[in-house]
C-alpha cells in the first residue's frame, strides 16, 4: 500500500524550507541547502517549477502551466512535477503541509 503522502496532491502547495537561498542564471536555476551548504542546479523546466513554488502555485497549477509553457501534455507535467517534488522533498529543499509564511515553512 502506498503512503497517501509520498505522491503530492493535485491541490496540494509546496513550501521551501526555511533558509533555502536560491540564484537564477540564464535558463538554469541553483539552490543552497539551508542545512549541508551543498548547491543543486536545477535545469529549464525544473527552475520553472521552483518559480511556481515561490509563487505558491498548487501542483496542478504548476502542470497546467508547463503543459502550455512547454507544450506536453498535463500527465507529462505532472509525473515531472511530482518526481521532482520528491526529490527536492527527500534532500529537504521542499516541505508539504500548512504554512503561515508565504513561501517558507520548516518541517
Amino acid at each position: 500500500m502506498t503512503n497517501p503522502r509520498t505522491q503530492p496532491l493535485a491541490q496540494d502547495v509546496p513550501a521551501l524550507a526555511l533558509g533555502t537561498s536560491w540564484a537564477k542564471a540564464h535558463d538554469e536555476l541553483v539552490v543552497l541547502h539551508p542545512a549541508t551548504g551543498e548547491y543543486h542546479s536545477l535545469n529549464k523546466v525544473a527552475a520553472r517549477i521552483w518559480e511556481l513554488t515561490v509563487a505558491r502555485s498548487s501542483l496542478l497549477e504548476i502542470g497546467r502551466t508547463l503543459s502550455e509553457e512547454f507544450e506536453v501534455d498535463e500527465a507529462t507535467a505532472g509525473a515531472d512535477i511530482t518526481q521532482l517534488w520528491n526529490e527536492l522533498t527527500v534532500i529537504g529543499l521542499l516541505v508539504r503541509g500548512d504554512c503561515s509564511r508565504p513561501s517558507f515553512c520548516s518541517d
